[in-house]
């Protein structure tokens, strides 16, 4: 039985895809494959293993833009972190 935590980041995930139209581009493989937003959303939401990497992808991207976000705000006001 699948914890219901996952599911709800994968709702969570699968939602944030589905705001792009569905027909949008919106994953290219390093072999060339596209993939729309409604295939990474059905993906994400059937658990399968393009879809898990999608989400993780997205969420270590998130995070490291976030991070850098971070960084340069402590650059600007002069805080001293670390």
């Amino acid at each position: 039985m699948e914890e219901p935590v996952a599911n709800n980041c994968r709702d969570a995930i699968a939602n944030l895809v589905r705001e792009v139209a569905g027909d949008e581009i919106i994953f290219r493989t390093l072999e060339g494959r596209s993939y729309t937003a409604r295939e990474i959303a059905e993906n994400i939401e059937a658990g399968t293993a393009l879809g898990h990497a999608y989400g993780s992808d997205l969420l270590r991207v998130a995070r490291d833009l976030l991070a850098r976000s971070a960084r340069k705000k402590d650059c600007t006001t002069g805080d001293a972190k670390g």
